[in-house]
């Protein structure tokens, strides 16, 4: 049996409103095993699900990176963006 730090809990709703996205889109991304860590309290399928404020704040830490990417500017030729 796993122990989990009850750090903050979040509901799903919390954790949306954090991330910018709708509630569903958690919903979607668990069940695709994407998206920040969660805790489902109990082993019923109604069980409520909550998030640790710890582990979504280093979700996305963990998310943010430097992508360089290629873009084809007006006149053809390629030039470096980069976005942090």
């Amino acid at each position: 049996m796993a122990i989990v730090e009850l750090d903050e809990l979040l509901n799903n709703q919390q954790v949306a409103s954090i991330l910018g996205v709708k509630p569903n889109t958690l919903e979607i991304w668990r069940h695709k095993g994407k998206g920040p860590p969660f805790v489902k309290l109990g082993r019923h399928p109604s069980s409520p699900i909550r998030y640790q404020r710890s582990r979504v704040m280093r979700w996305i830490a963990d998310c943010c990176h430097t992508v360089i990417a290629h873009v084809v500017g007006r006149n053809g030729l390629q030039r470096r963006t980069r976005s942090d």
